[in-house]
């Protein structure tokens, strides 16, 4: 069994606070975090809305999981600590995966707005032989 720590209202705030703009940020549904490894839906919506302040340590893994954190990002935040990402840190398949996931719509408004092809906006080959 997992232990459990019953925080502080202003820690678990704080991580109410974190994990659904981590969540905004990465453009996923509570259902996709859990998919991803996260907690369950359920646990997700008590997190988001500070109302669960006993967490297992087996939850605030699943947090770092699911929204794709350092590993001991949660803990971090309860702690009062940074949960900024950082890139050096964030493996460089999981960032290529998420990047390429978002180009499609990207390639789109691109052609949209330029009239040029999807691959390359605004680059004429035409001119580099």
């Amino acid at each position: 069994m997992s232990a459990m720590t019953d925080w502080p209202r202003e820690a678990v705030a704080r991580l109410a606070a974190a994990v659904k703009e981590r969540r905004d940020q990465l453009g996923l549904t509570q259902i996709q975090v859990w998919e991803a490894g996260g907690p369950s839906n359920s646990t997700l919506t008590a997190i988001e809305g500070a109302s669960q302040s006993v967490i297992s340590t087996a939850t605030l893994r699943k947090l770092d999981t699911g929204l794709g954190w350092a590993p001991g990002t949660a803990v971090r935040i309860l702690s009062g600590g940074d949960h900024s990402v950082r890139l050096d840190i964030v493996p460089t398949d999981d960032l290529l995966a998420e990047i390429r996931r978002r180009i499609p719509d990207q390639r789109e408004d691109w052609a949209g707005d330029w009239g040029d092809s999807p691959e390359e906006p605004g680059v004429d080959r035409s001119q580099h032989g």
